[in-house]
């Protein structure tokens, strides 16, 4: 479901961008995903990686009319101790999405079915196009989970292109008790103002049912 939905974002994208400003030519994007545990040192994984009982999924795409970013961690963790704090960013280089300024939304959502646990969301755009580039430039702050729906951050910036954009996911459980959990962070990167077709059909996106389907899929348990 939520590669279906990611698809369905690109497509959107890209045959508004094609429509409005000719085909695009998509960025030589680095991408990476990473993970920590109780503080400790980040691990690189692969997209659709499971760790600790969470299948994390992500992807982005980039060209000059829109930037995307998205990172999806679903699935049931058990405790091994009273408390537990998981990190899950993932990051992307060469972002194209200009002129300055430019706007980020940002929606996320985050729950559980089973066990306690809290959520929180935060992006940061990086002038200087790093990788992970935490503080960078300028960032949402932290953000607690939305309906989905309504964006949850919507603010604008200056990128000097190429720029990267870096987004985190934040859960910290309580109790021993195990946690089916499942948490969403979308991001997109408009110029400001977002050119009317792009707005048009990012807006009606949720009339496609992806809204509901993120929805269905939250606190899913991986299989």
């Amino acid at each position: 479901m939520s590669r279906f939905r990611n698809v369905l974002r690109v497509l959107a994208a890209v045959l508004v961008g094609t429509a409005i400003f000719g085909a695009p030519t998509q960025a030589q994007a680095a991408f990476a995903i990473q993970y920590s545990i109780d503080g400790g040192t980040f691990i690189t994984i692969n997209d659709g990686d499971s760790v600790a009982g969470l299948k994390i999924t992500a992807s982005s795409y980039t060209d000059p009319t829109v930037s995307l970013l998205d990172l999806h961690v679903t699935g049931t963790f058990i405790p091994s101790s009273e408390t537990h704090t998981i990190v899950i960013q993932a990051t992307v280089t060469d972002l194209t999405t200009a002129p300055a300024p430019q706007t980020l939304t940002t929606k996320f959502t985050g729950g559980t079915s089973t066990g306690t646990a809290t959520f929180t969301g935060q992006s940061w755009v990086d002038d200087a196009n790093n990788l992970f580039g935490i503080p960078g430039t300028f960032t949402t702050g932290s953000i607690v989970p939305g309906n989905g729906i309504t964006p949850d951050f919507v603010g604008s910036f200056t990128g000097n292109v190429p720029y990267s954009l870096t987004t985190q996911i934040t859960i910290a459980t309580e109790g021993r008790k195990e946690v089916n959990l499942g948490a969403d962070i979308d991001n997109v990167v408009t110029p400001t103002p977002a050119p009317a077709g792009i707005v048009l059909v990012l807006s009606g996106l949720p009339l496609l049912g992806i809204a509901r389907l993120r929805r269905r899929n939250l606190a899913a348990p991986v299989a």
